[in-house]
């Protein structure tokens, strides 16, 4: 029997669109806005050798490191969304410390009926910050990997049923680096990254990096030069904000509470795109339309169906794949006045979408959750072999499939399911 593919557009207003299952979906029920949410702080210790790849030389020191962050949960939430944070960011991304009636994603999520642990990775804010050569990408993959198993065996208290893995930017690559490696999240929802990446990448974002203790002395003072963050006062030069969009309250936030990167996560991330190729969840990829780090010239963002069918490309296992385009945002959609506009949609899409059991057998998933994966996939080793590279875009291979741009405007949202059919 051969598979096919077909795809549908949804517009309509957010309150419309949140509300009707898509097609051939049964729609669960939206549970109402919880006002008893308990929250409490949860730490983790994890092993300093553990999910290390190790790209330079680099002594391991003879200690643990600690993973903290908060969870929060309604009563009798059974599906927890562990959250991950960009580059320069940390936990303050999703919980802001600023009007957080709108710009808290986790009061969003909390009050949709949804348990939200909100952590600071390896290296960001209160968490461990070891030697920056040891923070790469798939360390941080493998402790979102221990962060999953123990929220399903229930150590920090509640026991979930089923996790969903949400990122933003950087903390969508370590997202889908654990979900391709591991197999064991229920749904994965990446914001602000798509595989096109746009020239402001360089221009903008890279050229904005300094070492953080030269920035910051007073926060980031003892850290090595590997760790970096933004100079002060460009947040909106770095292609995080669509600007007439934005509050500048919430920027000048933003800038005194941003956080690091080191050098070897920007290095290792490329290492683990391959990952796509065997997500087997159910992948919601949100983009702002003015997303200026992301929005490439080829697929541009004012031309979702050929985005959408660039993006499907690397998720040929996922169990359903949405594109979803959120007008008149950037990069950090957390942080534009919309920001209530990408919650709901988000919440909406982990309510309406089946969550199936994630695979327990295959290469990619470990019983042991402290093991280590192995640096490259089977799929990415045949790629070397061949004297391939992952290509970071399909834009020869992909042409356009169409031009829907006229019906996006700042009353609708665009979302592109891709609903698969044997």
């Amino acid at each position: 029997m051969t598979r096919r593919t077909r795809w549908i557009v949804i517009s309509g207003l957010i309150g419309a669109l949140i509300g009707a299952p898509l097609p051939g979906m049964t729609a669960s029920a939206t549970p109402a806005i919880h006002a008893a949410t308990t929250c409490h702080a949860v730490s983790m210790t994890v092993a300093a050798e553990v999910g290390v790849v190790r790209t330079v030389s680099v002594s391991i020191p003879a200690t643990n490191w600690t993973i903290r962050g908060t969870l929060c949960s309604p009563p009798n939430a059974r599906t927890v969304q562990l959250l991950q944070s960009g580059a320069t960011y940390g936990s303050e991304y999703w919980d802001f410390g600023y009007d957080s009636a709108r710009y808290s994603y986790i009061r969003h999520a909390n009050e949709a009926g949804f348990a939200t642990l909100n952590v600071d990775r390896l290296g960001i804010g209160t968490s461990s910050h070891p030697e920056p050569g040891l923070v790469t990408t798939a360390t941080e993959a493998n402790i979102a990997h221990q962060l999953v198993h123990k929220l399903r065996e229930g150590t920090f208290g509640p026991r979930y049923d089923r996790v969903a893995l949400v990122g933003h930017s950087y903390g969508s690559v370590v997202a889908l680096a654990e979900a391709g490696t591991y197999r064991d999240v229920d749904a994965l929802v990446l914001t602000g990254l798509d595989h096109e990446i746009a020239p402001g990448f360089v221009t903008k974002f890279t050229a904005s990096l300094a070492p953080a203790d030269l920035v910051e002395p007073g926060r980031f003072g003892g850290l090595t030069p590997d760790y970096l963050t933004t100079r002060p006062g460009t947040r909106t030069r770095t292609g995080f904000y669509h600007t007439s969009n934005a509050d500048p309250a919430v920027i000048a936030h933003d800038d005194a509470t941003r956080q690091t990167f080191t050098a070897t996560e920007d290095a290792t991330f490329p290492t683990v795109l391959p990952s796509t190729l065997t997500i087997t969840a159910p992948v919601n990829v949100v983009v702002g339309q003015y997303d200026a780090l992301f929005c490439g010239p080829v697929s541009q963002c004012s031309s979702p169906l050929s985005l959408t069918a660039l993006e499907k490309s690397f998720y040929p296992a996922a169990s359903s794949f949405t594109f979803t385009l959120i007008p008149d945002a950037g990069h950090s959609l957390n942080l534009q006045r919309n920001a209530p506009t990408t919650y709901a949609s988000i919440n909406g899409w982990l309510h309406r979408t089946p969550m199936s059991s994630p695979s327990t057998s295959g290469p990619f998933r470990s019983s042991d959750p402290t093991r280590p994966p192995s640096p490259t996939s089977r799929i990415h080793q045949r790629l070397l072999d061949r004297g391939q590279r992952f290509p970071l875009c399909l834009c020869q291979a992909q042409g356009a499939v169409g031009q829907i741009s006229s019906i996006l405007d700042r009353q609708h949202l665009i979302s592109t399911p891709w609903l698969r059919e044997s």
